[in-house]
Order: structure tokens, then C-alpha cells, then sequence
């Protein structure tokens, strides 16, 4: 269904600054399977791998990470 609905996108189609622009990235926190939000760079943290490495290694971004691990888990089984 997803690969449907993408070959529908125009090829001049931008997503917003603010969105991961990697594509196929279904990582959003919020809404899982919509693209995640971009933290450094044009790409969320779970498709850059040494920032999301960062993330895991520091106590609290660990905590973040479980937590939204958990979120993707409850909303959305195909993104977990």
C-alpha cells in the first residue's frame, strides 16, 4: 500500500524542513509511520546512525529512545 501511495507523489513533491527526507523513514515519534523529525541535518536520529549511537549511549537519550521504542510498539507493530 505505501509503495501505491508513493508512486502517486509527484517528482517535484518536498516534504517540510522540519521532516526527515530520507526516503521511506517511518519514524515519527508522534504519528509512527510518518517520516520522523529531522534533528541534525536533513534526517531524523533513527535514520543517522552515529547520532542515534550518541543517543543510546548517553543515559538519558537511552531513556528516550526505550520510551519511543515502547510508543512505536503500541501504535504502530509494523514500524516497531
Amino acid at each position: 500500500m505505501l509503495e501505491a501511495a508513493l508512486s502517486e507523489v509527484p517528482d517535484d513533491f518536498t516534504r517540510g524542513g522540519r521532516c526527515c527526507m530520507k526516503p521511506g523513514c517511518v519514524f515519527n515519534e508522534r504519528r509512527p509511520g510518518f517520516p520522523g523529525r529531522a534533528t541534525e541535518g536533513s534526517v531524523c536520529r533513527w535514520c543517522n546512525p552515529s547520532v542515534l549511537e550518541a543517543a543510546i549511549d548517553g543515559k538519558a537519550g537511552r531513556g528516550h529512545i526505550l520510551q519511543s521504542m515502547s510508543m512505536f510498539n503500541c501504535k504502530d507493530k509494523t514500524v516497531y
